[in-house]
């Protein structure tokens, strides 16, 4: 709900480094596998072990239940946005 919320038309007008993706509704009910993808950390900011425990949970409940879970690593590290 939050999501059809906030992916509305006006938030590209507001936020050019926002890609113009609306919320797809029948997307949203389709009820197959998901490619989830996720990191661990920014390389700037390490996670605290029970935030890092609760990622590899979250994991191994998504897969259990059919999805594909990939690793990626963020296309900038947490260090660039600190000295933005």
């Amino acid at each position: 709900m939050f999501m059809k919320a906030v992916c509305v038309p006006k938030l590209f007008e507001k936020d050019l480094n926002m890609p113009p993706i609306k919320f797809d509704n029948q997307q949203y009910k389709t009820k197959g596998a998901l490619k989830i993808g996720y990191f661990m950390t920014d390389d700037f900011f390490e996670p605290c072990p029970t935030a890092q425990r609760a990622m590899q949970e979250t994991i191994q409940k998504l897969q259990a239940e059919g999805h594909t879970c990939v690793p990626f690593k963020p296309p900038t590290d947490g260090w660039f946005a600190y000295r933005v």
